[in-house]
């Protein structure tokens, strides 16, 4: 690792811990400087205006996000008429807006820590530019030694690099050589470490990119990608910047993805948290809530479903209730539960998910895989003594029918659905769209068990009653002989197929009981 020089600075003291004098004495500094710079009319939104235009513009936006400019101005002026005034108002409020979000507050819940940390250095590094253009150089300096403290501790080398170039000013003035030199010292240090993670940011981009496209363009890198993860790494044990690490543990992870090793996920997480444990990775860098969703997903994957549902239990507090994380970690835990045959936890998640008031203002993607989810937890659990008070509307839900996705479970589901119905003429058109589907798309290894599959149901579009259980149990042993693909192109099966095959065969007892 390289030479840590960052406790070297000199102490710094906060504001709370100085003299009462000389924090009047700011404090006089400050409102001159205030007085003196500030236009009279305020420069920021106030929220509780409504009186001024700006004021009854600003509230009439957040109470009606659907407002039109013609609705704004007929609730302005009187006329929905579109003036050069209400341009100008429009104008004045935005510049409000965006003075306002300086006082943004910043909060954990939806951020990683660093960005918390990262947000109020670059205010307090503006603040300090600022006093230094306006010639207050003393309180600066001052700014610049609590950006120091912060960025410090967060490990934000771009933002020290900030501060000691400011520093840099003030020290210019003290004539102090081994204060210069030992403020120069550092700034060369942070300007070091600021342009290796830049680097790193350049190659992190890149594969970004490529990885984005598709998962055969990221096979395409092949020993490109391999070059460039090792690149990552070698910066990152020459800096022991965090920020390094965090780009080449998350392509790393990526790697392992592409190439469906879930094992070497878990050992990359594992690897990160032993590192973080011996203070060689600061914990403000470490992605904690990303870990938990990759780590569930993984042992998913893997078909580890008790280790899974352990950990999902575990780490379903640790998301934001309602956020689409929140959302997309319940898509694992509900996968889970249906694939342990936990139906009663699976309906229980179900209900987590549908009955949450931001349901509804879910991304399309996620509403999509959700409403899905739902769907084939109700088929399960039916003839189970749990009430299912949500039935109607999820049974309703259209998927985008593209060829990759949730098309092919979507298709499955709708027969199942359909079979305890179905007569003759409708199992013939059941029979093309499945043999078309399978011809069309489902090549390769990494389909084997989705075409085996289909040639189940194919079979009990064909046969009833007790020779359909005969006619399907050499296929069925293959398909239990043929293990769940790692490749991440195959969708994770949403229920195991060999489960559906004992509903399918349940349903057609019913049949002929009718």
């Amino acid at each position: 690792m390289g030479v840590n020089l960052r406790r070297s600075s000199e102490k710094i003291l906060n504001f709370c811990i100085y003299p009462a004098f000389e924090i009047m004495q700011e404090l006089k500094r400050l409102v001159e400087i205030i007085a003196d710079n500030t236009p009279k009319v305020l420069p920021v939104i106030d929220q509780f205006d409504n009186v001024s235009l700006e004021g009854k513009l600003y509230n009439i936006i957040k109470d009606s996000r659907s407002l039109t400019d013609k609705e704004a101005c007929l609730y302005l002026y009187g006329e929905d008429k579109l003036t050069p005034s209400y341009r100008m108002l429009k104008s004045r409020l935005r510049k409000k807006l965006l003075n306002s979000l300086i006082l943004t507050e910043i909060s954990e819940s939806h951020l990683r820590l660093y960005r918390i940390h990262q947000a109020e250095c670059l205010t307090l590094i503006q603040q300090a530019n600022k006093l230094m253009m306006l010639g207050d150089y003393t309180l600066a300096d001052k700014l610049t030694d609590q950006v120091i403290v912060i960025a410090e501790k967060a490990e934000l080398n771009d933002i020290l690099a900030k501060a000691y170039e400011v520093k840099q000013h003030f020290v210019l003035l003290s004539n102090d050589r081994d204060r210069f030199e030992k403020t120069l010292g550092l700034l060369k240090h942070y300007y070091y470490l600021d342009s290796k993670e830049r680097e790193a940011n350049i190659l992190y981009n890149e594969l970004k990119f490529e990885v984005s496209i598709n998962i055969s363009n990221s096979r395409k890198q092949g020993a490109t990608y391999t070059d460039k993860l090792l690149k990552l790494k070698e910066l990152w044990e020459s800096t022991g910047s965090s920020y390094i690490y965090d780009y080449y543990h998350m392509l790393h992870i990526g790697h392992c993805e592409i190439y469906g090793d879930y094992e070497g996920i878990i050992l990359a997480i594992e690897e990160a948290e032993d590192l973080n444990a011996k203070g060689l990775i600061n914990d403000i860098w470490v992605n904690h809530r990303f870990h938990n969703y990759i780590k569930v997903y993984a042992y998913l994957r893997l078909g580890q479903y008790t280790a899974g549902l352990h950990y999902a239990k575990l780490y379903l507090s640790s998301f934001q209730k309602g956020s689409n994380n929140w959302f997309a970690f319940l898509e694992n835990y509900l996968i889970l539960a249906l694939h342990s045959k936990n139906y009663g936890l699976a309906l229980e998640i179900s209900k987590t998910a549908s009955e949450n008031d931001l349901f509804n203002n879910l991304l399309p993607r996620f509403k999509e895989m959700l409403g899905l989810l739902l769907r084939y937890t109700q088929l399960l659990v039916q003839d189970q003594s749990l009430d299912i008070s949500y039935e109607t509307e999820y049974r309703t839900l259209i998927i985008s029918k593209d060829k990759e996705g949730l098309n092919l479970p979507l298709l499955i589901l709708e027969y199942l659905e359909d079979l305890p119905k179905l007569d003759t003429e409708d199992m013939e058109q059941y029979i093309a769209r499945f043999s078309k589907y399978s011809s069309k798309y489902l090549k390769g290894e990494i389909w084997a068990r989705a075409r085996l599959f289909i040639r189940m149901l194919l079979l009990s579009m064909r046969t009833e009653g007790n020779k359909l259980q005969e006619k399907g149990a050499a296929l069925l042993e293959e398909l239990k002989n043929t293990p769940p693909p790692h490749d991440p192109v195959a969708e994770v099966e949403i229920v195991p197929y060999e489960h559906l095959w004992e509903l399918v065969l349940e349903l057609h007892s019913k049949r002929s009981q009718r």
